[in-house]
């Protein structure tokens, strides 16, 4: 009898055991799905548009470290940048007759996917 009651209060502790080490693994993976969301929520929210359709980047080039030289359009003028972590220097306007835009432009203009898509296709046509 006494071996019995050993062998059950064995499977006992053996149980107790999985069951907090169950436990524990639900938890890490809770903490790390809110994590992944946490962060995807931080991230759309620091890039979302605040509203401002008259100032856009057209084009940024990344010439060192933590800095970059990008083009901006403001209203219908377009204006030549320097960006660093510490400051944002104005380097020139820039005439638009001076600037070629290609096709990545339009994409940026919200111009349908599709139409991209059935360029490509072959037998697909413009519609």
């Amino acid at each position: 009898m006494v071996s019995l009651n050993l062998l059950l209060a064995d499977w006992s502790n053996t149980f107790e055991v999985l069951g907090r080490f169950f436990y524990m693994a639900v938890v890490f993976v809770v903490i790390l799905v809110l994590a992944y969301y946490s962060t995807k929520l931080v991230a759309a929210a620091k890039f979302s548009k605040r509203g401002s359709h008259n100032v856009q980047i057209v084009e940024s080039v990344h010439v060192g470290f933590q800095s970059s030289i990008q083009l901006v359009k403001a209203g219908s003028k377009y204006f030549l940048i320097g960006v660093s972590k510490e400051r944002v220097t104005f380097l020139t306007q820039v005439d638009e007759d001076g600037l070629s835009f290609d096709d990545a432009a339009d994409i940026k203009n919200n111009i349908p996917f599709e139409k991209y898509l059935n360029k490509l296709l072959p037998g697909k046509k413009d519609e």
